[in-house]
């Protein structure tokens, strides 16, 4: 064999063991994704619609009646050490 010939061999193995390398790469990427859905228990949003509108509404009601403490109070109150 000549120089050029093994050159395109050793390319042509060496591009094989890339794709083997990419194929099990891929597999473990779509393994991981899989096994991590399965492992989601709980929805990521805490309330449901009617529970945030809610909330949402409680938080007005409150900040209109003056039921609420500033941050200058809040970082008083919690002063780093």
């Amino acid at each position: 064999m000549t120089t050029i010939e093994l050159n395109a061999v050793r390319e042509e193995i060496a591009n094989e063991i890339l794709t083997e390398k990419n194929e099990i790469l891929l597999l473990q990427i779509v393994h991981f994704i899989r096994t991590a859905k399965q492992s989601v228990q709980q929805p990521p949003c805490q309330f449901s619609i009617e529970e945030l509108k809610a909330e949402i509404l409680k938080s007005e009601e409150d900040f209109e009646n003056g039921c609420y403490v500033s941050m200058e109070y809040m970082r008083a109150k919690h002063a780093r050490v």
